[in-house]
């Protein structure tokens, strides 16, 4: 029995992952480019004015850049990380729904099947934890 709620959900968990990929993908692609800017920026003197002024640091407006996309760059990563681990606790939820409703329907089976009327009682008064009722 297959449910489709479950394979459509795994079909947009699968395009999500798609998209999150190609989006990590290009944040990992743009903060190398970025690096290598700033590390071709690495000897480049600051430009000094007249009076003694600094007009122009291409290292430090470089190095300014690259620490505006790191945050970027973990936030990213982050949300990637943190979206697998969403979707297998997702799975393993549903698996162990799954486990719990066939354990009680077996149960239900063997209870129904059975010749003795007060076997559900005498079930309760053995172990009330089993019922949800405090012992």
């Amino acid at each position: 029995m297959s449910n489709p709620a479950v394979g459509q959900s795994s079909s947009k968990l699968d395009w999500g992952m798609i998209t999150r990929l190609a989006i990590t993908a290009v944040l990992l692609l743009g903060c190398g480019w970025w690096l290598w800017v700033v590390s071709q920026n690495l000897s480049v003197r600051a430009e000094v004015g007249e009076d003694g002024a600094i007009v122009l640091d291409q290292f430090q407006r470089a190095k300014d850049v690259l620490l505006a996309v790191l945050p970027l760059l973990t936030l990213a990563l982050g949300y990637w990380f943190g979206t697998q681990g969403t979707a297998k606790a997702e799975e393993k939820a549903e698996e162990a729904t799954a486990e719990a409703k066939g354990t009680r329907d077996r149960i239900e089976a063997i209870v129904a099947a059975s010749s003795e009327t007060d076997l559900l009682s005498r079930a309760r008064n053995q172990n009330p934890r089993a019922f949800g009722e405090a012992g």
